[in-house]
């Protein structure tokens, strides 16, 4: 759920996640009803995955992490 979340943030609205994406309308708004019931949860995943990388290597020494692609 989460990652449909962060998603949702990244694309800044509904609709263009739906329109830029592979999700459907029903899985988003699932998400969307599941960050409501539990917000915190939902939040405190996000984050942690937009951890800074250099915070990241700090962390998790022992894994190596990707070029960043956009």
């Amino acid at each position: 759920m989460w990652e449909v979340i962060h998603m949702l943030e990244d694309f800044g609205s509904v609709e263009r996640l739906l329109a830029e994406s592979h999700l459907t309308e029903p899985r988003v708004r699932l998400a969307l009803a599941y960050r409501d019931a539990y917000p915190e949860e939902i939040a405190d995943a996000v984050a942690e995955n937009r951890r800074p990388r250099e915070e990241l290597k700090v962390l998790y020494p022992f894994i190596g992490i990707a070029d960043e692609r956009r």
